[in-house]
């Protein structure tokens, strides 16, 4: 997410980032306003230099080492700052910015166990830290309890000034959306508005909400989109949603128009760029989506659905080896391997007359995924490639149809192996049926012809 568009985007709705007011107001001290003017001019080396070596001179120094650990999250080096945080509650454990910036660094490490033990000990002691309470309801609702994130954004509503009120109304909003607790969500959005009248973000949930309660909450939920980007024109998640009403209402060209606002408005909105390029590819424009997907693979260099994307259009233009290459990636950058991509390795190795590979990778999908219908039609398809191994691809089918009956791609190849085999009558059995699942399938009503 860039500078620009300050929440992440979701597709629930946009949810804020962490609240970071890291530094400590009391700690004033030459060597640390000194160090805080070259933080601000982002020379992080220095500002760590001078920290670092005043601390030679007073390491019982506890808030000159909690700078240190503050200057070192700023700077990125997040593992650094847990190490120096800790050591600094070690030396005064009652300290609870130390405690408070703990836990910000652990979250960024991804050891929320950890930041939620930090916050509740903050919490315990100071019960209306309003970061704490509002950074421990994301973390929360990033855990997947809702109910738990809802109790600590009530409280964060009730303390802090009018913007950090505001924040905490917003982010409740969210928290009672997960909950399903709709009408108290859209309430909690007009709060928040109520505290800060500019405040972009509750309306374009509203209208997120609102967009799920059928042709009536959709009206509503335009208006209130209509109002939030006449307020700010230049907001580019407003264009983006806009987008998604005219993608659901099946305008693609006003949807794109839309997409294609929104991630000039905003480079760094992954989701507008990336739907842009999806109905550019959709609309046959290939050779424009994928020089959108080049650039997003730039970007974006750890979004696996890129490459996947680079992928399909490559294999359709004959590029195999390309194909493969992007496809080998999108299966590197995804926590699970990407199965859709690894489906499509195999049709590419299959292309490329390289079946031993190609159904090594359909084994791999089938032993990791049982039940995974297109891994064992594929599988079908490289063995029918081999007349010696029909009876192989026989089973291979009817263990797809087995999963899924009425698959009519399977019951379609199915015919064209009966047929192979001289049995007529089945073949246009199975035709039949390929029509009965499909009507519009043109191969199986020639075929059944």
């Amino acid at each position: 997410v860039s500078r620009a568009t300050p929440a992440i985007l979701t597709d629930d709705g946009a949810v804020e980032r962490d609240a970071a007011d890291l530094t400590d107001p009391e700690a004033t001290s030459p060597v640390i306003a000194k160090a805080r003017v070259l933080l601000g001019a982002s020379d992080f080396d220095g500002a760590l230099a001078v920290v670092e070596e005043a601390l030679v001179a007073s390491p019982e120094d506890v808030v000159l080492r909690h700078e240190l650990g503050v200057i070192q999250l700023r700077a990125g080096r997040t593992e650094a700052a847990v190490a120096t945080l800790t050591r600094a509650l070690e030396q005064a454990p009652d300290y609870y910015r130390a405690g408070y910036n703990r836990a910000v660094a652990r979250t960024r490490l991804g050891d929320l166990d950890g930041a939620r033990a930090d916050y509740e000990a903050v919490l315990a002691t100071r019960p209306e830290h309003v970061e704490s309470l509002y950074n421990l309801g994301l973390l929360l609702m990033r855990t997947g309890d809702a109910p738990g994130a809802v109790a600590r954004l009530r409280v964060a509503t009730t303390v802090g000034g009018n913007g950090d009120r505001a924040r905490a109304w917003f982010s409740l909003g969210v928290a009672l959306t997960a909950t399903g607790e709709t009408d108290e969500a859209l309430a909690a959005y007009d709060k928040a508005v109520e505290y800060r009248p500019d405040y972009l973000l509750p309306r374009y949930n509203q209208a997120l909400v609102l967009a799920r309660a059928g042709a009536a909450g959709r009206d509503r939920a335009e208006g209130v989109l209509n109002q939030l980007l006449t307020l700010q024109p230049q907001f580019a998640p407003g264009w983006f949603l806009r987008g998604r009403f005219a993608s659901e209402a099946g305008d693609d060209v006003g949807a794109l128009a839309h997409y294609r606002r929104a991630a000039t408005l905003d480079p760094g909105l992954f989701k507008a760029r990336y739907n842009e390029a999806l109905l550019t590819l959709r609309l046959g424009q290939a050779e424009a989506a994928e020089r959108l997907f080049e650039a997003l693979l730039t970007d974006f260099p750890e979004q696996a659905e890129v490459p996947f994307n680079l992928g399909r259009i490559a294999y359709q233009a004959g590029h195999f080896t390309q194909a493969l290459a992007h496809y080998e990636r999108a299966a590197g950058l995804a926590p699970d391997g990407y199965p859709e991509a690894q489906l499509n390795r195999g049709l590419v190795l299959r292309a490329l007359d390289r079946p031993d590979e190609a159904l090594a990778t359909y084994d791999a999908l089938i032993a990791a995924q049982p039940e995974y219908v297109a891994a064992h039609l594929n599988r079908a398809l490289v063995l029918m490639d081999d007349p010696a191994r029909a009876a192989d691809a026989r089973a291979a089918l009817e263990h797809a149809l087995a999963l899924e009956p009425a698959n009519a791609t399977a019951l379609y190849n199915l015919g064209k192996l009966e047929a192979a085999a001289g049995h007529d009558a089945k073949a246009a059995a199975a035709y039949q049926r390929a029509l009965d699942a499909r009507p519009g399938f043109v191969k199986a009503a020639v075929n059944l012809g």
